[in-house]
């Protein structure tokens, strides 16, 4: 899960577009200043509300910060089209070989997590266990994940 978290953050930093961050910088706002709790006038329906605001409860509880926030709110906005994550696969294949090697996620995650952390999160995502992350493992622990964030 970690991995896929790193790949929703590099896609939430990198990827959105000015107008999905002001929006979502907006709602973000919202909640922070009604404690929680968007307001009735919100430019968003009801059901749109409801739903930011269970995925608010389903990543943290009571209390998220915004890089968290615009993770939960990737998968559901339709914001994780397979151009971004092909792009954010491109980011994590640091040598450009087409495939990801728990070489290049050590180098990537070296700083921030233990190797045995990294060969985890590597073993994670090879799904066909040939030893590296093709594009197609990339995308189907992707979608594993944002299925189960989903189901929540």
């Amino acid at each position: 899960m970690l991995f896929q978290k790193a790949v929703l953050s590099y896609i939430a930093s990198q990827e959105l577009t000015r107008t999905e961050e002001t929006e979502l910088k907006s709602i973000f706002t919202t909640i922070n200043i009604n404690k929680g709790r968007l307001k009735s006038g919100s430019r968003l329906t009801v059901d749109k509300r409801e739903a930011v605001m269970e995925r608010r409860k389903a990543v943290m509880g009571n209390a998220i910060d915004y890089n968290e926030f615009l993770m939960a709110n990737l998968n559901k906005e339709g914001s994780l089209t397979r151009d971004r994550l092909e792009k954010a696969f491109r980011y994590f294949d640091y040598n450009k070989d087409g495939v990801i090697s728990n070489d290049e996620l050590q180098k990537i995650f070296c700083e921030f997590f233990s190797e045995a952390t990294i060969e985890e999160m590597f073993n994670d995502a090879d799904i066909d266990k040939d030893g590296k992350i093709s594009l197609d493992d990339f995308m189907s622990m992707m979608k594993q994940y944002t299925d189960s964030r989903v189901n929540k």
